[in-house]
């Protein structure tokens, strides 16, 4: 190691190595050598060490003789370098370019989206016929703003989404305003991307903390304008548990110039009030690894394969194979033929109002740039169209002195001059059919409670239920 070992700053250090270089003839960009035949520039006229340090810094200091001891610049990823790759993408650094005997030639080797400095560092590493693996301008873009945080709230700076440090941009849902009966939460937020060298791979690490809402996460979409229309890219779901980031990827096909990422929630009924929270560690958009073999099949679809009474609003989706870029979707009818409905980019798709008691059949065919795998077919049957609630219930849980409270709020548009109030299943009060009432639990600390609100005349004429949580 001898000098090297002595950088005042730790980080990743890279070397090129030429066996049969001397140890002590050093070379650096603008070095000229006068030869018999004429002057030769450097890296064409062979100087270089035998063990050469590649500085990040591109100062090559410890060729010119300058901080002979390196410095803080040296190592990767000493300011904000991320990457070493050919040098017709980074003329004015070093490169993984081969010079052994004045023979300059392209090595082929890609070393990309190095992590900031730490006791364990990572980065991607691919080769390619001369140029990017997959068009990545030797480095990944990250966020360049954040646009607009409409609803909700932001703690940090898409600056925090930069590197895969734990150290996260934390996105809150917020309550609505009015009357507390209409009130819900909510969350959107939007950040810029430039892109840059074809890079197309949309990459997070992100988790959700839940605050106990019907939210099924947050899903995150992406634009070429900031106020759309929208591509839904993917969701990130609240765990059952909480085991840390979710590392999710999609391809984002032929996104260039300026994007935008938009994150939102997944629930704005009334009455869901328990924010949510998504953290985000890691973001950032890059060219991927060379693609070599057909996508992997996709899997675990949703409804079950063989599932019954499905709901007539039901919405597909999987869990895409590995190294897919798209998704064929097949849906219909027809065991062992369904219809090609279109090619997507998102893991979900939306089949629009299904017939009550009919089975339907379903297919998704993973591709990629080598190829297509087809799918299993999968199926499953829808059941009957449920009553509609003739009394839609809204309530809103609350806290006075530490005691809880629930608000209730329903529609009166029939005329039946008393309504039933249930809690959990179990009768509370017969009370005026006037549209509102509040239950005072007064018990404190956490907890759940469901309502449901019915006709008092003996009718099967419910509300829909509410369950609220403490």
């Amino acid at each position: 190691m001898g000098f090297d070992a002595k950088m005042p700053q730790g980080g990743l250090a890279i070397w090129h190595i030429d066996d049969e270089a001397s140890y002590n003839l050093e070379g650096y960009p603008g070095l000229t050598v006068v030869g018999p035949g004429g002057a030769v520039a450097w890296p064409e006229n062979g100087r270089h060490y035998r063990v050469a340090l590649l500085q990040a810094d591109g100062n090559y200091n410890l060729e010119r003789g300058n901080n002979g001891r390196g410095d803080a610049g040296d190592v990767y990823r000493a300011g904000g370098v991320s990457s070493l790759v050919p040098y017709e993408d980074t003329p004015d650094h070093p490169s993984t370019d081969t010079y052994q005997g004045g023979n300059v030639a392209s090595s082929s080797n890609w070393i990309t989206n190095i992590s900031p400095s730490g006791t364990v560092m990572q980065f991607d590493y691919a080769t390619s016929g001369g140029g990017d693996p997959g068009g990545s301008g030797g480095g990944a873009d990250v966020a360049s703003a954040d646009v607009s945080t409409s609803q909700g709230q932001a703690s940090g700076t898409y600056a925090n989404t930069h590197a895969d440090d734990a150290v996260y941009q934390v996105l809150s849902e917020g309550h609505t305003g009015g009357r507390p009966a209409n009130r819900h939460d909510e969350l959107e937020h939007v950040w810029a991307f430039n892109l840059t060298g074809g890079n197309h791979i949309f990459h997070i690490d992100a988790h959700v903390v839940s605050g106990g809402d019907a939210d099924s996460g947050f899903d995150l979409l992406w634009s070429n304008s900031a106020n759309g229309p929208w591509t839904q890219m993917l969701n990130i779901p609240e765990p059952e548990t909480q085991t840390g980031d979710i590392e999710s990827s999609v391809d984002l096909g032929s996104a260039s110039g300026t994007i935008y990422i938009r994150v939102a929630d997944t629930n704005q009924d009334q009455g869901q009030n328990g924010n949510d929270s998504l953290y985000v560690d890691h973001m950032y958009i890059d060219g991927g690894a060379p693609v070599t073999d057909p996508p992997g099949p996709a899997s675990d679809p949703s409804p079950a394969n063989g599932a019954s009474d499905v709901a007539l609003d039901t919405v597909l989706s999987w869990t895409a194979g590995s190294g897919a870029t798209s998704h064929d979707v097949y849906f219909g009818t027809t065991i062992g033929d369904p219809t090609r409905v279109g090619n997507q980019i998102g893991t979900s798709y939306d089949p629009g109002p299904l017939q009550e008691l009919a089975t339907y059949f379903w297919r998704i065919d993973e591709v990629n740039s080598i190829g297509t795998s087809p799918g299993e077919e999968w199926s499953f049957t829808t059941g009957s169209e449920p009553p509609a609630a003739d009394i839609t219930l809204g309530v809103i849980g609350y806290k006075v002195k530490g005691k809880q409270k629930a608000e209730l709020s329903w529609d009166n548009n029939d005329t039946e001059a008393t309504v039933d109030i249930w809690r959990d299943g179990n009768f509370l009060i017969r009370t005026a059919h006037d549209g509102s009432h509040t239950d005072h639990i007064d018990n404190k600390g956490g907890g759940s409670y469901t309502y449901q609100v019915c006709e008092a005349d003996g009718t099967a004429v419910c509300s829909n239920k509410v369950t609220i949580v403490f």
